[in-house]
């Protein structure tokens, strides 16, 4: 992961590259660290999350999530992707104009803002590759789709093009834009934020942010029993291995 800096007010953290549009254990390191570089800024207020033009992030790559168990380092750090984006000191928007798929996904979402593509595919993928959500992904699908088109696609794992999500009318409809709008009117969200005092700027952020933990330690903690049970089960694995495919062959 790679911060840019567009000046002393906004930065962009790039999550994911051409080459590499996979979360593994690699990507916690590099997010953990960012996020210490961006804390230590003492004049940034707003931080963008930008991808590859193809994705903005498709998951867990397969060698990751075949080691997915309690003896894996992914496994005991997937509750952290949520927190270290929460514990980001500005707000933060999700420029998702590429696909997001799965954890790809649910990464972005922990941002305080999304933009989506009308073009692009969206869906958290885990049950069709025969395990359950993680990455505190039982709770913030509900904040952005609603619970009802939350429930269908965690349960069913299918991928919806931005446009069919625009047309749901749920949470995140009215943040749906033409793929070629979605960073800049992101950028020109954070332009307008940067205006705002930091001060001000991160003691909302602090206090919104409070509010919600309780109710996420109580879902991670849920999703790790989850894995726990599923994930060291051979048939799980085998699973993973015969369903798991490149996103743009959805």
């Amino acid at each position: 992961m790679k911060i840019r800096q567009i000046s002393k007010k906004i930065a962009v953290l790039h999550v994911s590259t051409a080459e590499n549009p996979y979360l593994n254990v690699d990507s916690l390191g590099a997010l953990k660290s960012a996020v210490e570089q961006l804390n230590a800024q003492s004049d940034l207020c707003a931080v963008i999350l930008v991808g590859h033009t193809d994705y903005f992030s498709a998951g867990g790559s397969l060698a990751a999530l075949k080691g997915f168990g309690s003896a894996n380092p992914l496994s005991a750090f997937d509750a952290d992707f949520p927190r270290l984006m929460l514990s980001i000191k500005v707000p933060t928007i999700a420029a998702m104009a590429g696909h997001a798929i799965g954890g790809g996904l649910i990464l972005g979402l922990w941002c305080d803002l999304v933009y989506l593509a009308e073009e692009s595919l969206y869906g958290a993928n885990f049950m069709t590759l025969g395990f359950t959500p993680g990455m505190g992904g039982t709770q913030i699908l509900f904040d952005a789709f609603g619970l009802y088109l939350g429930n269908e696609l965690l349960y069913s794992g299918k991928l919806l093009k931005g446009r069919a999500i625009k047309e749901q009318m749920c949470p995140l409809s009215y943040a749906v834009l033409p793929k070629d709008e979605v960073v800049a009117h992101a950028m020109s969200i954070a332009e307008e934020i940067s205006e705002i005092r930091r001060p001000a700027l991160m003691e909302l952020k602090q206090k919104l942010v409070a509010r919600r933990m309780p109710a996420l330690d109580v879902v991670l903690k849920q999703e790790k029993e989850m894995h726990d049970l599923l994930m060291n089960n051979e048939q799980i694995q085998d699973c993973i291995a015969l369903a798991y495919r490149h996103p743009l062959d959805t």
